[in-house]
């Protein structure tokens, strides 16, 4: 598997689109390649854009699907994509992210996922199918992408140094053996659940209780008996079904009887009771010719009641009226009075007004004519404001490199303020002091250079001490005037003197002292190659911005000064004399406003006054009867007068219109009830009644009379239902004597014997069903107990299996599974590994320490293979370990796919620089393998080492940018 492409849109700090290009140069062709920046610029971002497009999950976020926190803050959407290349072809997996409705407030949608050929035709486009689809074409799960694409060479750090139990844990994290584990707990789970049942089941067949052959048949023969008896008593209670139900019939019949006859006694109690009022009823039913009549009349002294309150409500209405209508005149009049007053000082008011306007136009035109030159500054403000602006631009540009310049100098002498500087000719003075750079550069150099003379001679005094004392022995046995084996020469200056006097710690001392004075000579002369080039860059900035500042001083003073605006050179007096000179324009339309309004405003105030003289001259009419009253309290406005006077006036017409109409009303009413009251006693003194009062006295209102009538009704029925339900009962009660139908006595005799039978019968049938139950359950349990003895057997056969497993991999932990499983892993990964380290380093070699499965050891080929633990191993040289055994795990993970890009995370930070250039030479020779290795880190050394890099840039605003250099 090889990325070709990887296209990032606003994840993390990475806001906006980036693209890295790993299929195009310089990348493709660099084999080793770094990934750089500051903490938290966003390197990672990189790896997690990849697992978002290939598996919908972030790097850095574990397991976690489609993590929402990777979006950009303050973004609608987010978007990765990888193009990649498989055995199959070129394919490109994406995956977005988006806010509801594309705003910041909106809700986080679900991703949307896609698989495509390089053409651009969808192979997958839901979540599911699209993880189905790249595992298909990488070969690849997520976890084995991690193991084998995403290198844990920091996990496997920390797995060196582990004790063995957290070894084992973080080998199962790292390889994902951790099924073993499971099985093994499984298994001896298993085992014993199946033991467990086993005993369960044997101890339910003993628990089942089986009837004897002699119990079953004396159940048996017992109910034969008792169903040769239930014969009998059947045919028995059937000889008494007849008679019982006759006895019954007779005593029913008695009963309603007796019911009967009370029921008539009572119908007949309560017609007497009501004798009155029937006969009250038969009175009001002779009035029934006068009804017509007696409701005319009463309809019609109804009606003259009411129209008697009528007149007399409207008549106090219409006094009201008046008395509204008389002080609605007085108020009226008194507004009308008011009204001029104030309309009259209004006219004084506006003439006053009008005056001062006039008076302040011509002053303000007077102003505006003196201060004409800044009518300009509307229109040219911002002209002259970028001048200005410009010129204190260039200005703080010159204060700024010049302290930058002055930081710079401090270490040669304190710095001249700005004027002095400028003042003294700032070119000559900057050379000068640029002199005393160089000469201080010059004198490091010096400073070096007889450090390390004086270095080089203690080295080479440590030297021959050293070569003069590994000879000694050698020394002691040679002779004047014989050659020596060594050299040849025959002249020994040394045989004979102490040469012990000249100690090499002596040399050390010396050697390390004069290395810390070379050590501080290269820092200094660091310093002064630091110094000697910020003043010359930072004094020609000086140079630079002092020229711009005297240009743009310039420009700035002859553009004021040819529009007329000599000794401004800030833009806060241009902006108020423009504002003050706009201020008096708008003070000068304001003041002509003014008086245009005061002088419309005494128009309508004299028109306002002829038309109130008007009014005051034609008065106000009223009815005869009416005066106005005088004002009121409350004064009212001329308008509201008016409407009151208006709606007073409408109101006493409507009120004396309905008080004229009553006053006629009630006449006809009056009449028309005298007419019907006498058409009345004509009729009735011709009828029984002779008067009206005594036709009235019979005559019932409606609801008495349905009250009565309903009474009389329900007597009667009862009456003749009591009568014809009594006639029945004692017709069937003689007929079923006639027939001798027991009663009394004797039949409560045939009661008792007939309630015997039943009991018998249910006593009988009772011991049957029960007899028959534990037959059935006795057959239930013979079947139960040969099904339960079956299973058994068979568990039996099986719990031989499961504990043959349990006793190889079993327990309850899933250590023993798991300790021989991963001991078979630990083997084949230190197998891959050493592959790896042998290119790394050849000196060692990763083995399983005999004894422990888990535990690993170190053979030094530089030492005649012995074996030591890997504590042993210096920092740098654990590292190469931990580097070796992760690209061991990645040639594991991806044992069936070919891997042609990895990531390798931080960790070369502990490396000193000659392992760092092993192990970086190292990882170049996965080139060979056609693999590109990216490295994540922010080492310096690395960063210089690898010419190849992506380089992720923090701004200020806090997103970062990417840009691939080589």
């Amino acid at each position: 598997m090889k990325i070709h492409k990887v296209t990032i849109h606003n994840l993390n700090s990475l806001k906006g689109t980036h693209v890295v290009e790993f299929g195009k140069d310089p990348l493709a062709s660099a084999g080793l390649f770094a990934i750089t920046g500051p903490t938290g610029a966003g390197k990672t971002t990189i790896l997690d854009a990849i697992t978002l497009a290939l598996f919908g999950k972030a790097a850095r976020y574990g397991n976690v699907p489609s993590p929402e926190d990777v979006m950009t803050r303050g973004e609608v959407d987010c978007m990765a994509e990888v193009k990649f290349e498989v055995k199959t072809g070129i394919y490109i997996a994406q995956w977005e992210l988006a806010r509801a409705r594309h705003k910041i407030d909106g809700k986080i949608q679900p991703p949307r996922r896609s698989i495509m050929t390089e053409g651009g035709k969808i192979l997958a486009g839901q979540v599911k199918d699209v993880n189905a689809k790249i595992e298909e074409l990488l070969g690849l799960d997520h976890e084995r992408f991690m193991r084998s694409v995403m290198l844990a060479q920091g996990q496997f750090a920390k797995f060196l140094t582990s004790k063995p139990d957290e070894r084992a844990q973080l080998l199962e994290s790292l390889t994902g053996s951790e099924i073993y584990s499971l099985i093994g707990a499984r298994v001896f789970e298993e085992t014993g659940k199946i033991e467990q049942g086993i005993l369960e089941r044997e101890k339910k067949i003993q628990e089942i209780i089986l009837l004897t052959e002699e119990a079953r048949k004396e159940i048996e023969v017992a109910n034969a008996e008792h169903e040769k008896i239930l014969d009998s008593v059947r045919k028995e209670l059937l000889s008494f079904s007849d008679l019982m139900a006759k006895i019954k019939q007779l005593e029913d019949a008695q009963k309603d009887q007796a019911e009967q006859s009370e029921q008539l006694d009572k119908a007949q109690k309560d017609q007497a009771a009501h004798a009155d009022e029937f006969k009250s009823l038969v009175a009001h039913q002779e009035t029934a010719p006068f009804t017509k009549s007696l409701t005319l009349v009463d309809d019609a002294n109804k009606t003259l009641i009411e129209s008697r309150e009528a007149f007399s409500k409207t008549g106090k209405k219409l006094e009201q009226a008046k008395g509204m209508l008389s002080q609605a005149a007085g108020d009226y009049q008194a507004a009308i009075k008011l009204e001029l007053k104030r309309t009259k000082e209004v006219i004084q008011q506006r003439e006053k007004s009008k005056e001062q306007a006039e008076k302040a136009i011509a002053e303000i035109k007077v102003w505006l004519d003196e201060h004409k030159q800044d009518a300009q500054l509307a229109d040219k403000l911002t002209q002259f404001s970028k001048l200005i602006d410009a010129k204190q631009h260039a200005e703080a540009k010159l204060e700024s490199d010049w302290k930058e310049w002055a930081k710079a100098v401090k270490p040669l002498l304190p710095a001249p303020d700005l004027k002095s500087l400028v003042e003294g000719g700032l070119e000559r003075r900057l050379a000068e002091i640029k002199q005393l750079a160089e000469r201080a550069h010059g004198d490091a150099q010096s400073a070096l250079a007889a450090a390390k003379e004086t270095l080089k001679k203690s080295q080479q005094a440590r030297e021959a001490a050293l070569l003069l004392q590994k000879y000694e022995e050698d020394r002691a046995l040679l002779v004047e005037g014989e050659p020596c084996a060594l050299c040849g020469s025959i002249h020994h200056p040394y045989v004979g003197k102490d040469l012990k006097a000249t100690a090499v710690k002596k040399f050390d001392k010396d050697i390390t002292v004069a290395q810390q004075v070379v050590d501080k000579a290269e820092e200094a002369l660091k310093e002064a190659v630091s110094l000697l080039t910020k003043v010359g860059d930072r004094g020609e900035k000086v140079q630079n911005a002092h020229q711009q500042s005297l240009q743009k001083a310039a420009d700035c003073v002859q553009k004021l000064r040819e529009a007329g605006l000599d000794g401004v050179d800030d833009t806060d007096t241009l902006q108020a004399r423009a504002n003050q000179y706009r201020a008096k324009n708008q003070e000068l339309s304001d003041a002509q406003e003014k008086f245009k309004e005061a002088l419309s405003d005494i128009q309508l105030a004299s028109q306002q006054l002829k038309e109130l003289e008007k009014r005051e001259a034609a008065g106000l009419k009223l009815p005869e009867s009416i005066k106005p009253s005088p004002a009121s309290d409350e004064a009212l406005e001329i308008d509201e007068a008016q409407a009151a006077f208006g709606t007073a006036f409408d109101n006493f017409n409507k009120e004396d219109a309905r008080y004229e109409e009553a006053t006629k009303k009630l006449k006809v009413d009056d009449d028309n009830y005298q007419k019907l009251a006498g058409e009345l006693e004509s009729e009735v003194a011709q009828s029984n009644f002779k008067t009206v009062k005594a036709l009235r006295e019979a005559h019932l209102p409606k609801k008495e009379v349905l009250r009565i009538t309903e009474i009389q009704k329900g007597v009667e029925k009862r009456l003749d239902e009591a009568q014809t339900l009594l006639g029945k009962a004692v017709k069937t009660a003689q007929e079923l004597i006639s027939e001798n139908v027991p009663s009394g006595t004797e039949a409560a005799k045939i009661k008792v014997r007939h309630a015997e039978i039943l009991q018998n019968l249910q006593d009988i049938t009772k011991a049957i069903t029960s007899n028959n139950e534990r037959l059935s359950i006795d057959a239930t349990n013979h079947k139960e107990k040969k099904r339960l003895t079956a299973a058994m057997q068979d568990e039996l056969k099986e719990v031989i299996i499961w504990r043959k497993i349990r006793d190889l991999i079993g327990s309850k932990d899933g250590a023993k599974f798991r300790k021989f499983a991963q001991s078979i892993t630990l083997q084949i990964l230190t197998s891959h590994a050493n592959k790896h380290l042998g290119r790394l380093n050849d000196r060692y070699a990763l083995l399983l320490q005999e004894g422990d499965t888990l535990e690993l050891q170190i053979e030094d080929y530089y030492q005649a293979g012995i074996k030591r633990p890997l504590a042993s191993l210096s920092g740098g040289e654990s590292f190469l370990a931990s580097l070796a055994l992760a690209l061991g795990l990645s040639d594991l993970a991806g044992r069936s796919v070919n891997i042609e890009t990895l990531f390798i995370d931080e960790g070369f930070g502990t490396l000193d620089p000659e392992t760092l250039e092993v192990a970086l030479t190292a990882l170049e020779t996965l080139r060979q393998g056609n693999k590109s290795v990216g490295v994540i880190s922010h080492v310096g050394l690395l960063k210089e080492r690898i010419t190849t890099q992506i380089v992720v840039t923090k701004g200020a605003s806090g997103h970062s940018t990417l840009k691939v250099v080589s």
